[in-house]
């Protein structure tokens, strides 16, 4: 898995081809998942931008997510929706989260790769942030159907996915 060769000796075209690999294999073994495109009309007039993890729990992503929930709560122009793929710990954290997006914080944990990614897309999300990337627990199958027309790998994993279903990376110039 990519995540391992983070702390290797080797450059970073070597972790650039080894992620390019490993995302392929994602999108061929999972090729019938990029297959479904909601058949529900937009006529929403808000950004819709989904954020989707495993990690929704006492846990630090969560903990930075707040931050953009607190920041976008009551946003005229934008609505944030949470797509967790994790277990429910109980933790003060995951209760914060859940209250504060109510119906937008959905639950797919229990859900096949293939029912996840019809709740996803049928949610309508414009832009999609996969803050799991490959680290443990990570469901990149729900990336690879192209849920969103822009999707960002952002927080959890510090390198390239190498995927042709990721469009932006955000981190740092360093």
């Amino acid at each position: 898995m990519p995540f391992d060769t983070l702390g290797l000796p080797v450059g970073p075209s070597w972790k650039r081809k080894l992620a390019e690999l490993y995302s392929i294999g994602i999108e061929n073994q999972h090729d019938a998942y990029r297959r479904y495109k909601s058949d529900k009309t937009n006529s929403k007039q808000k950004l819709r931008l989904g954020f989707m993890s495993h990690d929704f729990s006492n846990h630090p992503t969560t903990f930075l997510f707040e931050g953009i929930v607190t920041a976008h709560h009551d946003n005229s122009s934008i609505e944030v929706a949470a797509y967790s793929y994790g277990t429910d710990d109980g933790s003060h954290a995951r209760k914060n989260i859940v209250e504060q997006l109510g119906s937008d914080f959905v639950d797919i944990s229990s859900l096949s790769h293939d029912d996840a990614i019809k709740v996803v897309c049928d949610d309508m999300p414009d832009v999609i942030f996969d803050m799991q990337g490959y680290t443990l627990g990570t469901r990149p199958q729900l990336m690879a159907n192209r849920c969103a027309d822009i999707q960002v790998n952002f927080l959890a994993f510090p390198g390239t996915s190498g995927a042709s279903y990721i469009d932006y990376i955000i981190v740092d110039r360093h």
